[in-house]
């Protein structure tokens, strides 16, 4: 009896999540049925869409500009934050810091920062939820900002670089790697390619 119950719970499941799945795809397809790419580099200015079915934030009337960005050890993170001592992370973890412009043109509403995505060819960062707190005392806490029409702020967005999760050689060259800020994902694919010290020069 218990084997017949528990394969129509499964059975059930089963068809509720291939249900979902349809739907879900359906959906994209129809309302995004082309994907476009867009590439950019640091120093440009990139505007934001609204790209998620579950955002709640309204991006539009935003941009942000990468200033900067550097890949830094542990030790090198903790002279320049030192609020971060406290912090322990695995012996090898080194850290990719994105320093950025946010603009904010028109918007009433805001933006979550914890959307932004770094990755290289073979890998994905995670962000740092303490240092980006620590780093950004503007934001008070919080993972998210909220600013005036016509007013924009500086930044920082760090992503903590976990060497189990790269490949040895990707690893070992770090500082001569592509690295790219992903913007958006879904009608149109904003990146931001940056390499390791590389300082915008070229805003006029």
């Amino acid at each position: 009896m218990k084997k017949k119950y528990l394969m129509a719970v499964l059975l059930v499941c089963s068809a509720f999540w291939t249900w979902r799945y349809v739907e879900v795809n359906a959906y994209y397809n129809h309302e995004y049925p082309e994907c476009r790419e867009e590439s950019f580099s640091i120093g440009d200015e990139v505007t934001l869409i609204a790209d998620r079915i579950d955002d709640m934030t309204n991006v539009e009337g935003y941009s942000i500009r990468v200033d900067q960005f550097e890949i830094l050890t542990q030790e090198e993170v903790k002279l320049r934050c030192p609020e971060s001592q406290k912090i322990v992370w695995q012996d090898d973890d080194k850290f990719a810091l994105v320093s950025v412009t946010l603009s904010n043109t028109d918007s009433n509403g805001g933006i979550m920062l914890t959307d932004f995505l770094l990755h290289t060819q073979d890998s994905l960062m995670v962000m740092d939820y303490d240092l980006l707190s620590m780093m950004n005392p503007i934001l008070a806490g919080n993972y998210g900002i909220i600013l005036s029409p016509e007013k924009q702020c500086q930044l920082v967005l760090p992503f903590r670089l976990i060497a189990s999760l790269f490949r040895t050689t990707s690893w070992n060259h770090l500082d001569q790697g592509l690295f790219l800020l992903r913007i958006n994902e879904l009608q149109t694919v904003k990146e931001i390619h940056m390499m390791c010290g590389e300082l915008e020069q070229n805003i006029k």
